[in-house]
């Protein structure tokens, strides 16, 4: 059922269909709003409000729209995030010996997954693959 029709029928009163949407973009938003934040559980949040943006302002969103019109608002929520957040910065208390060791050993284990594995990885979270053809995926 196409983006547009699910919306129509959300402002309708059609709870599933807004679920049925949410769970279309959810991830793949996630992984875009990564990008801007780096950290996951941040673009998760920013997902999940421009989801409930969306819910609140209930805007007329033209034909083959409602991606972009989503994608577009979690931008926007990433961008005002970073303005937020861009001198807060990241502390450890760990001594810089210790952060560097642990660091290296990260790059290593990072350096020892297999290319198939990422392959996967990338396959799941951007066109929703079964375990089923994960699993094949991974045997060929």
């Amino acid at each position: 059922m196409p983006d547009e029709t699910l919306y129509r029928a959300y402002l309708a009163g059609d709870e599933q269909a807004l679920t049925t949407l949410t769970e279309r973009y959810g991830d793949s938003l996630t992984l875009y709003l990564c990008g801007f934040t780096h950290n996951l559980q941040d673009a998760e949040d920013l997902m999940i409000e421009a989801f409930a943006r969306i819910i609140k302002k209930r805007p007329e969103i033209g034909d083959g729209c409602f991606k972009s019109y989503l994608y577009r608002t979690g931008r926007n929520l990433a961008t005002n995030f970073f303005h937020r957040n861009r001198h807060s910065g990241n502390f450890s208390l760990e001594e810089p010996e210790e952060l560097a060791a642990r660091l290296t050993g990260l790059r290593l284990e990072h350096e020892d997954l297999s290319a198939a594995l990422a392959d996967v990885s990338v396959e799941r979270y951007f066109t929703g693959l079964s375990g089923e053809d994960l699993r094949s995926l991974l045997e060929s």
